[in-house]
């Protein structure tokens, strides 16, 4: 006779193709490998999307998470520990196709006064606030969007996007960036400098894990 107290036969070896997909994780870069120590493998929270902040942060998608957990700062991204060493910065742990000597305007077409004649870590490295900071925060939200993709909320695109058409005191609308936004709510550099540092803090230091 049945009951529930009947051993449960052996389970089947682990799914490979799944095995496959974290072994993958674990031999990408080292910013990946802290994603785990972050709670950040699950789809991207809600709450730190776009679409999260204009409703209010309101959803069914579960408690709303720590979104400064989702990536890393522009100190921690301008660290020799990760941007690497002179010369040429080869053992750089950045993400492809970015290293610290691309030029900025490889990766944006908008920048601060001086910018056009700087690579990327040049403008981690700069000092100062307005465009200057702006600039730091989309550096380290470009590098985010591909080292912790597909969990964090931006795309490089977007982030992109977001930066050029706000660097020098534009807006944007946000339903021409983000599908499923509609309306006419727009952003300036402010806001747009606000939503970047939210999903990293403004720590200079790496989190635990990082090199």
């Amino acid at each position: 006779m049945d009951t529930q107290q009947e051993k449960q036969p052996n389970q089947p070896p682990a799914d490979p193709a799944r095995r496959r997909l974290t072994q993958a994780g674990l031999a990408a870069p080292v910013v990946l490998a802290t994603l785990a120590s972050r709670n950040a493998l699950a789809a991207t929270p809600y709450n730190c999307t776009v679409s999260g902040k204009l409703s209010g942060n309101t959803s069914s998608h579960g408690q709303p998470v720590s979104c400064s957990s989702l990536g890393v700062s522009p100190g921690c991204w301008k660290s020799p520990h990760v941007c690497g060493s002179d010369p040429l910065y080869s053992n750089n742990r950045w993400p492809s196709p970015y290293t610290p000597t691309t030029p900025f305007t490889t990766a944006f077409t908008s920048y601060p006064s001086g910018f056009n004649s700087k690579t990327l870590l040049q403008g981690l490295q700069a000092q100062g606030g307005g465009n200057i900071a702006f600039a730091r925060a989309a550096i380290a939200s470009l590098l985010n969007s591909l080292a912790f993709a597909p969990d964090y909320p931006l795309t490089p695109s977007q982030v992109q996007a977001l930066f050029n058409a706000t660097c020098n005191g534009g807006t944007i609308t946000l339903s021409t960036v983000f599908p499923g936004i509609t309306g006419t709510t727009a952003w300036g550099m402010d806001d747009v400098k606000n939503y970047f540092e939210s999903l990293y803090g403004t720590s200079d230091q790496c989190p635990a894990g990082m090199p």
